[in-house]
């Protein structure tokens, strides 16, 4: 049988399921994973792969069938055969196809976690990112974070760390101010991510976690520092709205309190993976009930005092 991922038109099948739109060389659409209202959810009509921002997840066809019919390997496949009518005489083709690509996903996942040079970062440009120190991030904290420019990409980028602190990927905020108009995508990974296990900024936080008791969870990267230049030493960014299993196995293994900060867009009591943790570690989350953000704002991008004001309401789960 043909390479059964390069033979399915991996846009046509997702959009069954995501009504996707064409902004550049992707397809964007919201995510039939989570409640997102803003589209996060891409399509690589080239590349055959999926990623979602929102959950933090990506991966090929057969992928995307397995999570978004919650069925076996085994059942996606079938499931993918039968909608592109391709003829599976018996059950040996089913396995040869499933052994195929459960080797390949596990060869992908090694090369993924391997760690990258811890010199990556100066094939960019070391210059000053005004935008972001005048959203309240001093320089001394880019610097530290090595933020910096892809004059190339058009993209504010800077490292992604695993929780040993390793170089795994480079993340890239879009920077040109008509980035949705060309149909940019607003963040991107530079490499292929994997299984989502990361906290951006753990390394650099795990003591004052420990010493604090508790971790701040967050939604970006950029409100790690922010919170970083108000004397917050304790928040690590998920980079999603949802955490993802590996996450919370880690939280289960660290058992601190865990503090939910999520953009006022995003509602983390759906999240059963939160909702799971609560069950082992004290969860509190942090609602904005006096109605003091933009809908789309982090907790602390109104300033210290309306983080510390909702900090002071949080709710336990």
């Amino acid at each position: 049988m043909e390479d059964l991922i390069e033979k399915v038109d991996i846009v046509e099948y997702i959009s069954q399921y995501v009504n996707l739109t064409l902004k550049g060389q992707e397809y964007v659409g919201l995510s039939p994973f989570t409640n997102e209202k803003t589209p996060s959810f891409f399509v690589h009509p080239v590349k055959k792969l999926w990623y979602c921002f929102s959950c933090g997840e990506g991966g090929n066809v057969i992928q995307f069938a397995k999570k978004y019919h919650k069925v076996s390997y085994e059942q996606a496949v079938k499931m993918i055969c039968s909608w592109a009518h391709l003829l599976l005489t018996n059950e040996e083709p089913i396995l040869k196809i499933i052994r195929h690509y459960k080797k390949k996903e596990k060869e992908e996942e090694l090369a993924i976690r391997a760690e990258l040079n811890p010199n990556i970062m100066e094939q960019y440009k070391d210059i000053t990112i005004q935008s972001w120190i005048n959203e309240g991030i001093p320089r001394e904290i880019l610097k530290k974070y090595n933020v910096r420019y892809d004059d190339k990409a058009c993209r504010i980028v800077f490292p992604v760390w695993d929780i040993e602190g390793k170089i795994i990927n480079i993340k890239g905020r879009a920077a040109h101010p008509k980035w949705k108009e060309f149909g940019m995508a607003k963040y991107i990974y530079y490499y292929p991510l994997g299984k989502n296990d990361i906290f951006w900024g753990y390394h650099w936080h795990i003591d004052d976690i420990l010493k604090k008791n508790e971790i701040i969870l967050v939604e970006g990267e950029k409100s790690v520092m922010k919170l970083e230049a108000n004397g917050v030493n304790n928040a690590v960014a998920i980079a999603t709205s949802h955490l993802s299993k590996p996450q919370t196995q880690i939280l289960m293994r660290l058992h601190v309190d865990v503090v939910v900060a999520l953009d006022k867009d995003k509602n983390p009591t759906k999240d059963k993976n939160l909702v799971n943790l609560a069950r082992y570690n004290n969860c509190y989350i942090m609602v904005d009930n006096n109605n003091l953000l933009g809908e789309k704002d982090s907790p602390i991008d109104k300033g210290i005092n309306i983080f510390n004001i909702m900090y002071n309401e949080r709710r336990k789960i």
